[in-house]
C-alpha cells in the first residue's frame, strides 16, 4: 500500500482500524495490538523519514500471513482502491467502503482484487468472480485463473496455461502467452513473462516505463529483461 503514494500510509491503517473494531477474538486482538506498535513506532521514526517503511512492515503482518505483498496496491489477502478494500481473513472475504461495516461475501476465495466501483474475488476452483452494486449479487467472469490483477481501468487476468487476458466491461482481449505475472498500475499496466521479459502499456509522464521513456503508447512494449 505505501508503494501507492502519500497516502498508502494512511489507507494500511485505516484497513487495519476497521477490522479490528468489527471482528472479535484473537484476530482482533492481534490486530489492535499491531496498530498500538505502529502508533508508536511512527512516533519515533517520522522524523527519520522512514514512517512508510514502518507501517506497513507491522500493518501487514497479520493480514498477509501466507504469500508475498505484490508491487501495486494489493497482496492475495488484501486489496484497496482509495476508499474501497477487501480482506481475507481466517477464511472469510470481507468487503467494505470508506468506514462502513465491513460486509462478508458469500465465496471462498484465495484471491481478492477491487477496482473503481467493483469487487473481485478468485475462488479455489480457479473462477474469477466480480461483484458490483449490493454485494450478494455476483458474476462469474472467467474460469480457469491462475492468477490476477483488477484497478481502474480492468483487469488482467491469468490463466492456468499461462495466457494474460484483458477484461474490462464487456471486453475480452488476449494479451499475450508464457505470461508469469502481471499488474494493473497507476496509469500503465505491465506483465512479465516466464523468461523475465518485463512489458508495459499505458501513461509514461511519471516515468512507469522505468526506462526513461515518457512518451505513452497503446500497445505493450518491452522495457527491461531478467526481471522477477
Amino acid at each position: 500500500l505505501c508503494s501507492r503514494g502519500p497516502y498508502g500510509a494512511f489507507y494500511a491503517a485505516k484497513i487495519c482500524q476497521t477490522l479490528a473494531d468489527h471482528l472479535s477474538g484473537s484476530h482482533a486482538t492481534r490486530i489492535e495490538v499491531l496498530l498500538s506498535q505502529a502508533h508508536m513506532r511512527k512516533r519515533t521514526t517520522e522524523q527519520g523519514g522512514d514512517v512508510k517503511m514502518r507501517i506497513v512492515q507491522v500493518f501487514l503482518i497479520i493480514l498477509l500471513t501466507s504469500g508475498t505483498a505484490l508491487a501495486d496496491s494489493s497482496s492475495p489477502k488484501l486489496a484497496a482502491f482509495y476508499d474501497r478494500q477487501m480482506a481475507i481473513v481466517a477464511g472469510q472475504v470481507y468487503a467494505w467502503k470508506g468506514q462502513n461495516s465491513p460486509t462478508i461475501l458469500p465465496v471462498t476465495a484465495r484471491q481478492v482484487g477491487v477496482g473503481r466501483d467493483k469487487y473481485y474475488a478468485l475462488t479455489n476452483n480457479d473462477d474469477l468472480i466480480v461483484f458490483s452494486g449490493n454485494t450478494n449479487q455476483q458474476t462469474l467472469l472467467m474460469q480457469g485463473v491462475a492468477r490476477f490483477s483488477a484497478g481502474a481501468s480492468g483487469v488482467l487476468a491469468i490463466t492456468n496455461d499461462s495466457v494474460l487476458w484483458w477484461l474490462s466491461g464487456e471486453t475480452r482481449q488476449h494479451v499475450a502467452t508464457d505470461v508469469a505475472v502481471a499488474a494493473v498500475g497507476d496509469g500503465a499496466n505491465y506483465y512479465i513473462t516466464s523468461s523475465g521479459d518485463l512489458f508495459v502499456k499505458g501513461r509514461a509522464h511519471r516515468g512507469q516505463y522505468g526506462d526513461g521513456q515518457l512518451k505513452s503508447t497503446d500497445r505493450f512494449v518491452q522495457t527491461a529483461s531478467n526481471a522477477t
